[in-house]
């Protein structure tokens, strides 16, 4: 259980201190009062919401605005995704467009030796490695 970053064995240990300093009588006293605050600051998140979501239509932008209150470090990311996705699915179609269209050609060479990636003892490339200036990974030959 985790909210609000807190885990569930730090939140019996918060409830059991607060118990120990208060009492019983204004534990639930303070309960009552944090309950009440609550209510109002989700009516006020709600109302809140609502404004935005109406002005988000006035201005012709397609996004859904949470009603409720997220709490969780999950509900928030799937909420924000959800909010982002009209802006960002256009790139992300864009980037696999380009990256299929990159791989494509990648797919389609193969060496006359039937391998792929390598190419055959007589390439330009092998006979430029032994010409005397190396490799980039040093395997090749050199003059000292």
């Amino acid at each position: 259980m985790n909210f609000f970053g807190i885990g569930g064995w730090e939140l019996i240990a918060f409830l059991l201190i607060a118990l120990v300093v208060a009492g019983p009588k204004r534990m639930i006293q303070w309960a009552y009062v944090l309950g009440v605050y609550l209510a109002k600051f989700r009516a006020m998140w709600a109302e809140t919401m609502k404004l935005v979501q109406k002005e988000f239509q006035n201005a012709g932008l397609d996004i859904e605005i949470p009603k409720e209150l997220p709490t969780s470090r999950a509900a928030i990311r799937q909420q924000v995704n959800r909010a982002i996705k009209p802006i960002t699915q256009p790139i992300e179609e864009t980037m696999g467009e380009v990256n299929s269209t990159l791989k494509a050609p990648l797919k389609n060479i193969t060496n006359t030796n039937g391998t792929n990636g390598t190419p055959p003892a007589d390439s330009p490339t092998q006979q430029d490695n032994d010409s005397g200036f190396g490799t980039w990974s040093g395997t090749g030959k050199t003059e000292n």
